[in-house]
């Protein structure tokens, strides 16, 4: 009987298995491809059961009851959960799972430009980076980036001997943005012994350096020669805005933002005999002195300063600087090296408004302008939303706001904001009108066969005095309303265009309409001549030639620098302007030869049939005496040799030093090459020079005479030596006091 009964029941618990149902499937992601370990929890009537994917994305589960609802959630970190719901029928079913990555989707998109020197030369070779993706400028000094979407991408520029430069740009998916930098030539150079420390002085500031306060890179002792690279500029002059980094906005200690007044920055770099780059050591510090900038009114008793941060794009409060009325300077330590800046924070409130056309429509890519005294400053943060906000606007005064957008412009709005005021606009600011303030310009530039001058910025001047830029778009199409005065009756179009291969140095003036609100200055039509020739050695031959060529005079920084290639071959685009050029060519093998002139009388100048002859080099020996006399003892002198120089800026760091720049104040230099010879005063170029540079060549005695009450300010003093084939020329340079862009009005 008991036999019988478990039979019985053996069969029934059979029968219930055989009506049982189960579950299997795939797990795999968008792309097809398996997901291994992928959690998968089966909720049914009755109970729940799990498990896990295998290699191949495949699950199974059994014994599920023989019917009613089932509910199947699939999870697997790094991959956003399913669930499917189905009924279970005592049989095998199957649910395949498709995951979707829960990794936000990386956008792309490019940003690209041009990177110049101060002289709006380009520049090959720049390492332009952000983060670890980078890339280098070519021959044109054109760079593209391709990074992650982002509002606030900081693209950094540096350039060996070169201060770096960096700014934030907007990355946009699919879309191409545009950024340009300038670079500065690095002011000053020293080498010095690590067990000494230095004080270098540039252009009236200071990086003191003590002895045995530099270390490598990972800590450790260094020990040897160490060279010390040091810029220092004011944002109140054209070309300090231009290698300013940055925005002018900070991070204060305690993390917020803060609107900064730069009263000027320097860079400092490190490197030892091999040009590997030095530190601090942990425990030193450094000495950085500003001279007041006598174009800022205000002088406190103590700025803050800020070091800029290439991977926020960001400058970072650290530190204070105190003024020392007797020296009128600016000092205070720092930490370690990059780019500091003495930035005195703005009290100010807060502003936040938007920006709609006649329509009402936002608008996202207008330009904001801020006002006070008539001195407009361009804001660029409007947003997705065609919102901005301003913080540390102006307080306790009265400043004016108006937006831009291509011809249109809204009407000036007043606003006093109280000192940590934050208010928001009840309107928003309607670009519906032209300009009623100032005076605007339109019009187009176009080569000779009607090309379009796409994408330069030209610079506008009125009676000698800087009042703003305006860019061609791709179509040489280019609007100014932002700059222009009703009392400006005629302004001056210049800059270096970028034609057919060449920089080309374009000015040209114009009559304003002052009856109009905008004068169209029409298609303008910049006329070039492209010039073809080659050099060649005294013996005919052209091959492996390398070296370069300059327009016009090897002297000042106008003439452009035109590479020769392997075949001796070269060509250049200069304006059509019916005037005579020369033509200088220097090579590696050869010394300086002056051979032709050129009229650029028409399109195209084939001169390849009548190549540059280079001379055979030419030893001389000619002892040259030259001395300085003053009360000064910081003044001396420094000679060096090179085949060129810029009467601008003289570089003191030539081919070979001749003279060395300890307290020399007289001694003999060797002519012995054709070149040129640079003789100048030099270690503080603010000083209040009262004496004579003397130069004595065959007899004759040359002096240039600084009378006491110059201010010399960023001047430099004394001669160049040009020795060419046997025959000597002295030429005087910058005798005259320079005051930058915009004159004693900045």
């Amino acid at each position: 009987m008991k036999v019988g009964l478990i039979k019985l029941l053996m069969l029934a618990s059979l029968l219930i298995l055989t009506g049982c149902s189960s579950l299997d499937g795939t797990v795999s992601d968008t792309s097809g491809s398996a997901i291994a370990d992928a959690q998968v929890v089966a909720v049914y009537n009755g109970g729940s059961k799990s498990t896990k994917t295998d290699a191949n994305g495949q699950y199974a589960l059994s014994n599920l009851g023989n019917g009613g609802d089932v509910t199947v959630t699939v999870t697997k970190e790094g991959y956003e959960s399913t669930t499917k719901s189905s009924t279970l029928t005592g049989s095998a079913l199957t649910l395949n799972f498709i995951l979707n990555s829960d990794e936000p989707e990386i956008l792309y998109g490019n940003v690209s430009g041009t990177i110049k020197d101060v002289t709006g030369t380009a520049l090959e070779g720049v390492r332009v980076y952000h983060g670890a993706t980078e890339t280098s400028t070519d021959d044109k000094g054109h760079y593209t980036l391709e990074l992650e979407v982002g509002e606030k991408v900081s693209i950094t520029a540096e350039l060996e001997n070169y201060a770096l430069n960096s700014h934030n740009v907007a990355i946009v998916e699919a879309e191409a943005a545009t950024l340009d930098l300038t670079l500065a030539h690095i002011d000053t150079t020293v080498t010095f012994d690590v067990l000494e420390g230095a004080n270098i002085s540039t252009k009236g500031a200071s990086v003191e350096l003590g002895a045995s306060t530099i270390v490598n890179m990972d800590g450790s002792v260094y020990e040897g020669q160490v060279t010390a690279k040091v810029s220092f500029n004011q944002v109140t002059s054209l070309a300090g805005r231009n290698v300013f980094p940055g925005d002018y906005v900070g991070v204060q200690e305690n993390g917020e933002e803060t609107n900064l007044q730069s009263y000027g920055f320097i860079d400092v770099t490190l490197e030892d005999a091999s040009a590997n780059p030095l530190r601090l050591a942990d425990a030193a510090t450094a000495k950085l002195t500003y001279p007041k900038d006598t174009n800022i009114e205000t002088t406190p008793e103590s700025i803050p300063l800020w070091y800029y941060d290439v991977k926020q794009g960001a400058w970072i409060e650290d530190g204070v600087a105190t003024y020392d009325a007797a020296t009128e300077s600016y000092s205070g330590t720092v930490t370690h090296f990059t780019t500091w800046n003495l930035d005195a924070k703005f009290d100010g409130a807060a502003l936040n408004g938007c920006i709609e056309d006649a329509n009402g429509a936002r608008i996202t890519d207008a330009m904001l302008y801020i006002s006070m005294a008539g001195n407009y400053k361009t804001k660029h943060n409007i947003d997705a939303d065609g919102k901005f906000r301003l913080i540390n606007a102006p307080s306790g005064v009265n400043f004016a706001l108006r937006a831009s957008a291509g011809t249109l412009s809204s009407e000036e709005l007043l606003v006093t904001l109280a000192a940590g005021e934050d208010r928001t606009l009840a309107d928003c600011l309607v670009v519906d009108q032209a300009a009623p303030a100032e005076h605007s310009i339109i019009g187009r530039l176009l080569t000779a066969d009607g090309t379009p001058i796409a994408n330069q910025y030209i610079n506008i001047r009125s009676n000698g005095l800087y009042l703003g830029y305006v860019r061609t778009d791709a179509a040489g199409n280019f609007y100014n309303g932002d700059f222009i005065r009703p009392e400006n009756n005629t302004i001056e179009l210049s800059d270096n265009l970028y034609i057919d291969g060449s920089y080309v140095d374009y000015k040209q003036s114009f009559a304003l309409n002052t009856l109009s609100d905008v004068t169209n200055l029409g298609t303008i039509e910049v006329k070039t001549s492209k010039i073809m020739s080659c050099v060649q050695r005294p013996d005919g031959t052209r091959d492996n030639l390398s070296g370069y060529v300059r327009i016009d005079t090897p002297y000042n920084s106008v003439g452009s620098w035109i590479s020769i290639d392997e075949n001796g071959a070269f060509s250049h685009t200069l304006i059509e302007d019916n005037k005579a050029h020369i033509f200088y060519a220097f090579s590696d093998d050869n010394t300086l030869t002056k051979s032709f002139t050129v009229t650029a009388d028409k399109a195209l100048i084939d001169m390849t049939s009548n190549c540059i002859v280079l001379d055979p080099e030419m030893i001389i020996d000619k002892n040259v005496p030259v001395s300085i006399t003053g009360t000064d003892p910081s003044i001396f002198i420094s000679v060096t040799y090179d085949t060129y120089f810029d009467e601008e800026y003289i570089d003191p760091y030539g081919e070979n030093v001749l003279i060395e720049e300890d307290p020399v104040r007289a001694g003999n230099f060797k002519m012995t090459h054709n070149g040129i010879y640079n003789v100048m005063q030099t270690a503080d170029d603010y000083a209040l020079f009262d004496g004579t540079i003397s130069v004595t060549i065959d007899g004759t005695v040359y002096t240039v005479t600084i009378p006491s009450s110059d201010e010399t300010y960023e001047a430099w003093s004394g001669y160049a030596i040009e020795l060419y084939q046997g025959n000597i020329r002295v030429i005087e340079t910058n005798k005259e006091v320079w005051y930058g862009e915009c004159g004693r009005g900045c």
